[in-house]
């Protein structure tokens, strides 16, 4: 705390105390200055006299050479400190209020993905943050504006300027079936677990069941599983499922290495279409 007293050494009119202790910051007749007499103030709280005034209450004189005019940044050097450590309080509350900003948007994605119940598609929440800015970094580069919900909750959360213009795909669970008629198998039950045999033999619980776009890009991969016997044994089908986003030109589904069939979108995940059968 700091007050202006009577000068306990009698050179000026008022002296400086802060926390009780006597400063150089003195003035007389309302002008500030500093006190560069040798000896002129204590670090220690300073014992206040009286002064001896003289009679009739007059102002005692002071001979203003015994101090030099104050410069400005000595006059003020209480209030240059206290700025300093102002502005210092609030670079330092800006730079927390940035991060926290960065903070506070990471939170609202991840709270939005796991409102949507999406969050589990992710390893960790940096991976989530990565695809999210990933999606941002293509659409800036030029990629269609389209991508799954998640891709949408992205852009929504880090690069709004693209959200009225981005699509939501479709995605779609296909169920398929892949059927081997061989009259070499007859004789099995229906419903009997079944695989290829002779000139199928590579057709069974193992083989892989691909799906690509036009750009050879792996869209689903899955096995066919187990097959089951029907027509009296003379046939043997597996049913496979594979989820797939909309978007792509053409869906390549691939059996093993039974060769390439297209679809479109529609065809695709038309219910039945996908009855794949051989022999």
């Amino acid at each position: 705390m700091s007050e202006w007293r009577a000068d306990p050494f009698g050179r000026f009119e008022e002296r400086m105390f802060i926390d009780e202790q006597s400063t150089a910051v003195v003035r007389s007749g309302g002008i500030e200055q500093i006190d560069t007499v040798g000896g002129e103030h204590s670090t220690e709280s300073a014992e206040i006299e009286p002064l001896d005034l003289p009679a009739g209450n007059a102002t005692p004189t002071v001979d203003r050479a015994e101090a030099s005019p104050v410069p400005r940044s000595n006059r003020s050097w209480v209030f240059l400190v206290g700025g300093l450590l102002a502005a210092t309080a609030v670079a330092t509350l800006g730079a927390f209020l940035l991060g926290g900003g960065e903070k506070s948007r990471d939170e609202t994605y991840l709270a939005a993905l796991s409102k949507a119940d999406l969050l589990s598609e992710f390893a960790a929440d940096r991976a989530a943050i990565a695809n999210a800015t990933a999606v941002c970094t293509r659409l800036d580069a030029g990629d269609k504006p389209q991508g799954s919900t998640v891709d949408n909750i992205g852009v929504e959360t880090y690069c709004a300027d693209y959200l009225d213009c981005f699509k939501v795909l479709s995605e779609r669970t296909v169920n398929g079936t892949f059927s081997i008629l061989d009259s070499d198998s007859a004789g099995y039950d229906d419903g009997d677990s079944c695989e290829g045999e002779g000139g199928y033999g590579d057709l069974n619980a193992s083989t892989q069941v691909v799906v690509k776009n036009n750009e050879d890009k792996l869209l689903a991969r899955t096995a066919l599983g187990t097959g089951t016997t029907y027509l009296n044994g003379l046939g043997c089908k597996f049913r496979f499922i594979v989820d797939l986003t909309e978007g792509e030109d053409e869906y390549l589904l691939k059996v093993g290495d039974r060769g390439l069939i297209g679809y479109t979108w529609d065809e695709i995940t038309e219910p039945g279409r996908v009855a794949l059968v051989i022999g």
